[in-house]
């Protein structure tokens, strides 16, 4: 696994990334073994969410799956090296932790661990696929329990009110405003 930085972005902590590569592949062998991991900002993140998901604005987390790439933008590593490729949104990850009251390492780690998941077929759109994911993302983090409040018991937790703050609050900015 590498893991690349781009410069100026707040720290990142790569031991805790790296045990969260082995959590997942220790629990789901369909894992990729080789993962390139790209820490960027978000104008980084918005021109990938662009060109590939063709939707403007930042995001969390892109995963692209470089075992049988069928996409033509998508190049496969002609030496083997790299299986997949993660891209995580570090200033999504900061401004989300900011307002959550957690650790900024941990909404990384959820990120990434969100993006390895992906890379072994798990999805979140429906509701019952997201209960799927959300079981997975808190064995691989390691969570047991996660309160109302969204705290654990061992370790801090993020989950509990993950699907509410990947969805638009009130007051957010990308909410139409009504005109009287």
């Amino acid at each position: 696994m590498t893991i690349h930085v781009a410069p100026g972005l707040p720290p990142v902590g790569r031991a805790g990334l790296r045990a969260i590569f082995v959590s997942v592949r220790k629990r789901f062998p369909q894992a990729p073994s080789r993962v390139s991991l790209a820490m960027l900002g978000d104008l980084a993140m918005d021109q990938l969410h662009r060109q590939f998901s063709g939707v403007d604005g930042t995001t969390d987390v892109l995963s692209f799956d470089l075992r049988n790439a069928h996409d033509a933008s998508l190049t496969p590593d002609p030496a083997g090296v790299c299986e997949a490729e993660i891209a995580v949104g570090v200033e999504v990850a900061y401004r989300t932790a900011a307002r959550r009251h957690i650790d900024p390492q941990r909404e990384l780690e959820l990120y990434f661990a969100h993006g390895l998941l992906h890379l072994c077929g798990f999805d979140d759109h429906e509701p019952a696929d997201r209960r799927r994911m959300r079981a997975a993302e808190r064995a691989v983090l390691g969570l047991r329990e996660i309160s109302l409040r969204g705290r654990t018991r061992g370790r801090q937790g993020t989950l509990s009110d993950l699907d509410r703050s990947r969805r638009p609050s009130p007051s957010s900015s990308t909410r139409p405003k009504r005109r009287r």
